[in-house]
């Protein structure tokens, strides 16, 4: 799938590892060599006084990996078999580097970090010694098993005693734009330069950076332009150098992209913007465009959620239209409307739904309502930035969080503390509900715009939409019938306030529309419920009717795209 720079978890360890932050340039300023196959260098090493080590705080894929290795070890060597343990250690205690151990992955033990950081590129694995360690070492589950396949094969026993012969060996991943150059300059010249204080081409530097590892091997050093100025570097919006271009002069749902001299040379009129223009800069770098000179300005390409991992955080007023088909639960096969708004448009995504009854993001002193931080934390503590590896439960392309109806003074600092759980390069979305509107929620309201003004999330206004369509102030265009609160809420007692399937529908379009740029316009929704259970004897709603409606459902999806680009432009 082509993401919106949005990577998973092994290309954040590289970021972390690379020094993305503005380290010092690698020494090796040419691309990397995935051509010549790697040779071993001699070494066999007798395994018989090794332990077997995983982190204490692995995934379950990583926990799984090191069974199966232990598994194939023990038949070897049955009940002579070396042991398997995790790298808990006490409190204020250091590991032994003495110590002969094959260490899983990442560990607590400085080996393991050194071999990561030795791989020429992220997609790379290593099997050889570090000291006294046998390391197996990749940044992603997928090569971490490659590697111990790798180190497997190459086991033999004789005589009883095992040893490992395959040599200090790194196997180089694949890289699509591993010889790409700019301006006839190797890649690794360049530093990625932003704004100084500017949030969102801050976030757009580093899910760039991220993204040329992932596509050449090679993470890119990033900088404020209070720092001195470099021959070649890629300019990030309004920057203090010359040759920069200024978003303002862009029109919407438009990118800028240009080299002066040496400068590689971005800019967008949006945060959104910034999300997709690595489409196309992939395939001007695969045909060598990117020379002296050049420079287009163009509609930005729609991005694919083919593939891609997408989390709902929120309460009712997620789940009762069916957004998400999951209530009180945590479902990582959630098949709402939003899955089938995604398949309906090509795109096979992946949706976890973290939906509660009246949860709330903030801490609260009531029983009856649950914080979504504890529930992320207590189901998945190992989140980004503990220490170890991250749970693959955080390893999200976009994840949507969204408030419970009601107006809590801590808002923001609670979303942000949430958002805190999930790698950088994950696509953040706050969404907005009628209610909030309804009740003029501003703490909320205005967390959503600041999120939006930093570059941090996309502010998502299906509750705008929705309550000002119902009270009159927007009109839908073609509309053939008339619209009030019970075309989109359910009408039961004491509830008039939860949405009923027009509306989650509505919302589902909302997300979809936000984060890929697509046009839903031709979106089906023959499976949109047109069930009448929540509404009470008496009660009637028209939005089965709106639903049969061709000219009334295409005036909608109008509206939705008008409104997503009307908050995030």
């Amino acid at each position: 799938m082509k993401k919106m720079f949005a990577l998973g978890l092994a290309a954040l360890m590289l970021f972390l590892v690379c020094g993305c932050g503005g380290g010092p340039m690698p020494a090796d300023t040419t691309a990397p060599d995935t051509t010549a196959e790697p040779v071993p260098e001699i070494l066999s090493v007798v395994l018989t006084p090794f332990t077997l080590i995983r982190s204490e705080k692995a995934s379950a894929e990583e926990i799984e990996l090191a069974a199966d290795i232990y598994a194939d070890i023990s038949q070897r060597q049955g009940s002579t078999a070396i042991q398997l343990l995790d790298d808990f250690l006490m409190p204020g205690k250091s590991a032994d580097s003495s110590l002969p151990e094959i260490l899983i992955g990442v560990t607590n033990r400085p080996e393991s970090a050194e071999a990561l950081a030795a791989l020429p590129g992220y997609l790379d694995f290593s099997v050889g010694m570090v000291g006294q360690k046998l390391c197996i070492a990749a940044n992603t589950p997928e090569r971490l098993a490659d590697a111990a396949e790798y180190f497997l094969a190459n086991l033999q026993t004789e005589n009883g005693i095992l040893s490992y012969t395959g040599g200090q060996y790194i196997d180089r991943g694949s890289y699509p734009l591993a010889d790409a150059k700019l301006v006839g300059n190797a890649l690794t010249a360049y530093t990625i330069v932003y704004p100084a204080g500017a949030e969102v081409e801050r976030n757009a530097a580093e899910k760039l950076s991220l993204w040329f590892g992932e596509k050449t091997g090679v993470c890119l050093p990033i900088a404020e332009d209070t720092a001195s100025e470099q021959v070649c570097e890629i300019l990030l919006g309004k920057t203090a150098r010359t040759a920069s271009a200024d978003p303002a002069g862009l029109a919407s749902k438009t990118h800028y992209i240009g080299v002066t001299e040496n400068k590689l040379v971005l800019s967008t009129a949006s945060a959104i913007g910034y999300n997709a223009i690595a489409n196309r800069l992939e395939e001007l770098m695969k045909n060598d465009q990117l020379k002296e000179n050049f420079a287009e300005t163009e509609a930005y390409a729609a991005a694919s959620l083919d593939g891609a991992k997408v989390m709902f955080i929120g309460n009712s007023f997620t789940y009762y239209g069916n957004c998400t088909a999951t209530k009180n639960e945590i479902n990582s096969n959630d098949n709402g409307y939003f899955r089938q708004v995604a398949r309906a448009m090509g795109d096979n995504v992946t949706v976890t739904s973290v939906t509660y009854g009246g949860a709330v993001l903030q801490p609260s002193n009531s029983s009856s309502k649950k914080c979504l931080y504890d529930v992320l934390i207590n189901a998945h503590p190992n989140h980004y930035g503990t220490d170890g590896e991250m749970d693959e439960f955080y390893a999200q392309d976009v994840v949507i969080i969204q408030q419970a109806g009601e107006n809590p003074s801590n808002n923001e600092p609670a979303t942000r503390r949430i958002m805190a759980l999930f790698p950088p390069e994950t696509q953040f979305c706050f969404m907005i509900h009628h209610h909030n509107v309804q009740k003029n929620h501003t703490y909320v309201l205005n967390t959503a715009k600041k999120l939006r003004e930093e570059g941090r999330a996309i502010y998502l206004p299906a509750g705008h939409l929705i309550h000002e369509v119902w009270t009159g102030k927007m009109k839908v265009p073609g509309a053939t019938l008339k619209y009030n609160q019970d075309s989109f809420c359910v009408n039961q007692d004491n509830d008039r306030h939860h949405p009923n399937f027009l509306n989650g529908y509505l919302t589902a379009l909302t997300v979809y529309y936000a984060v890929t740029g697509r046009s839903i316009a031709e979106c089906p929704h023959d499976f949109v419920s047109t069930g009448l259970q929540y509404y009470k004897n008496g009660a009637t709603s028209n939005y089965p009717e709106i639903l049969a409606s061709d000219a009334d459902m295409a005036g909608l999806k109008q509206l939705v795209e008008q409104y997503v680009d009307q908050y995030n432009g």
